[in-house]
């Protein structure tokens, strides 16, 4: 779809909400990231006040490190530093703040933005503020007898996986983290697993991380489900997100322009934007090995 929809939406400037720290404040909770490092194979180092997964090699040293949610520690300028004094061979950094010290880094593209709802509203004007089409399939979904509940781990997980994987294609739609590093970050505090049933079958899912807001993390659908239980599992989502007292629920980053059907999608829900920036700087000689790296895959 034309994109030219964006202007027409509310965009939040950078810095204008202190209390949101970015799409990937996440990475910047240490239980989290060490969940995440040991699984990648990676390790958690702290560069300042930040903390870094970071891929070390044997007789290389550090070759990579990503920085996410760095503005949940404070402005550019408490932090810049320490990431300037790092020295992997690339340090790429994930961010919803513009960095214009790093403009000349940014390999994201100029599309690409966090969708998030606001959450202060009322339960009444939120759906109000959602689009018709939203609204129809959120009452569709409804009175074809499609419930939501929070999910437990032990008896949900497996079934709500299978969703999932199903949806992502086995990650040929969309990156698809690991079973085992999925499950175990669910069992964390701010962990959630959401699950959408008909008539006692499972017919949607979505793995969320309760973190400052609520953002959604992965989700999946039965395809031959009808109506699509999508819309009122998100809804539901929201509520309760509301209800832990979340300020905002985060559809997650993503290029408008590559995701026009998840775009039309998020759109529905009447977001606001933020825009979103990878930064990624590349030094010396390790800098060098991974750039060959990237070109042999």
């Amino acid at each position: 779809p034309d994109p030219s929809w964006v202007g027409l939406l509310a965009v939040e400037v950078a810095g204008e909400d202190p209390g949101w720290g970015g799409s990937w404040a996440i990475l910047q909770e240490p239980r989290f990231a060490e969940v995440m490092a040991r699984h990648l194979l990676w390790r958690v180092e702290h560069l300042g006040p930040l903390l870094a997964l970071v891929l070390r090699k044997p007789g290389l040293g550090p070759l990579r490190a990503i920085v996410g949610g760095a503005e949940s520690r404070g402005d550019a300028e408490t932090w810049l530093p320490a990431l300037r004094a790092a020295r992997p061979g690339s340090l790429r950094l994930l961010t919803n703040r513009r960095i214009p010290a790093l403009d000349r880094h940014r390999i994201s593209k100029d599309d690409e933005y966090s969708f998030l709802v606001d959450l202060s509203l009322s339960e009444d004007d939120l759906f109000a503020s959602f689009e018709s089409r939203c609204r129809r399939s959120i009452r569709s979904a409804d009175r074809a007898g499609i419930t939501v509940r929070q999910g437990c781990v032990e008896t949900d997980f497996e079934t709500a996986w299978s969703l999932i994987r199903e949806t992502a294609q086995d990650g040929r739609v969309f990156e698809l983290p690991s079973h085992d590093f999925v499950r175990e970050a669910i069992g964390l505090p701010f962990g959630r697993l959401y699950v959408a049933e008909q008539a006692g079958r499972m017919v949607g899912s979505t793995v969320a991380l309760a973190h400052g807001h609520l953002e959604a993390w992965i989700a999946g659908f039965a395809p031959a489900a009808r109506p699509t239980p999508s819309s009122l599992l998100y809804f539901e989502i929201m509520k309760r997100a509301r209800a832990e007292g979340l300020r905002y629920f985060d559809f997650g980053p993503q290029s408008i322009a590559a995701n026009p059907s998840l775009t039309l999608f998020k759109r529905s829900f009447s977001p606001l934007l933020r825009p979103f920036y990878v930064y990624e700087v590349r030094r010396g000689w390790r800098g060098a090995i991974v750039a060959v790296q990237d070109r042999i895959g």
